[in-house]
C-alpha cells in the first residue's frame, strides 16, 4: 500500500522549458557561440548539463573541455537564479492534484535543485505548502542520479521503499527510483517517450487513480 509519493520539481511539477531555452540562450550569447536553436535545447532535455552543453556546441569545440566547463558553471549560476525562478509555471491542474493527494499520502520533493530555489518557485507558484519536506542538493552527497535523496525522504517520512512512489520524466529520475528500490512513475513528454518505464502517466492526474491501485 502506498503512503508516500515523492515528486522531482522540473519537468513534473512545473513547466521548466522556457527557463532552460533562456538560460542556455543567454550563456552562449554571452560567450559569442552560434545559438543553438530551440528544438535542439529542447531535444537534448534529460542530459547532464555537461552532456547537454556538447551537444549544443558545434564540433570544433564540442571537445573542448574547458570551454564545456566553462559554459556548464555559467548554466549552472544563470539558470537557477535568473531564468528558473522567474519563469517556472506550474502544469495545469498540479495544485487540484497535490490536494487531493496531499489527504492520503505524505508527500516530498526530490530534486537537485538548491533549497533556497526550490522554496522560491514552489512559494511563487503556490505549491509549497503541500510538502512537509524537501530534499534537495544540501541533503545529501550526490544528488540523481544517486538514490541518497530519495532515501533520505523516506526515512523523513518514515515509510518504507515498498511505500512509496517517485514521479519523475528524465532518465536519471529513472536511474534514482530504481537504485533506490521505490516504484517509479514516469511523466510522459514528447521527448521521453523513448524511455521504459513499468509504470507511465501522461498528466499528474492520473497518478490519483494510480496510487490508489499500487
Amino acid at each position: 500500500m502506498i503512503k508516500a509519493i515523492l515528486f522531482d520539481v522540473d519537468g513534473v511539477l512545473v513547466d521548466s522549458d522556457e527557463a532552460i531555452v533562456r538560460s542556455f540562450l543567454h550563456i552562449f550569447s554571452h560567450n559569442h557561440l552560434p545559438m543553438p536553436a530551440r528544438k535542439e535545447i529542447v531535444k537534448s532535455m534529460g542530459k547532464t548539463t555537461e552532456e547537454w552543453i556538447k551537444a549544443l556546441l558545434p564540433k570544433k569545440l564540442a571537445k573542448n573541455k574547458k570551454v564545456i566547463e566553462k559554459l556548464a558553471r555559467e548554466m549552472n549560476f544563470v539558470y537557477p537564479r535568473i531564468y528558473f525562478p522567474l519563469l517556472a509555471k506550474p502544469f495545469p491542474r498540479t495544485s487540484e492534484v497535490l490536494y487531493v493527494l496531499s489527504r492520503k499520502y505524505r508527500l516530498a520533493v526530490i530534486t537537485n535543485e538548491y533549497k533556497r530555489v526550490a522554496l522560491r518557485v514552489l512559494a511563487r507558484l503556490e505549491l509549497l505548502h503541500y510538502f512537509p519536506f524537501l530534499a534537495t542538493r544540501e541533503n545529501a552527497r550526490h544528488g540523481k542520479p544517486s538514490p541518497e535523496l530519495i532515501l533520505k525522504a523516506l526515512k523523513k517520512l518514515c515509510v518504507k521503499k515498498s511505500e512509496a512512489l517517485y514521479v519523475g520524466d528524465t532518465a536519471i529520475d529513472l536511474t534514482a527510483g530504481k537504485k533506490a528500490g521505490v516504484k517509479t512513475v514516469l511523466l510522459l513528454h514528447e521527448r521521453n517517450k523513448q524511455l521504459k518505464a513499468k509504470y507511465k502517466i501522461r498528466s499528474l492526474s492520473e497518478l490519483v487513480s494510480l496510487a490508489g491501485r499500487l
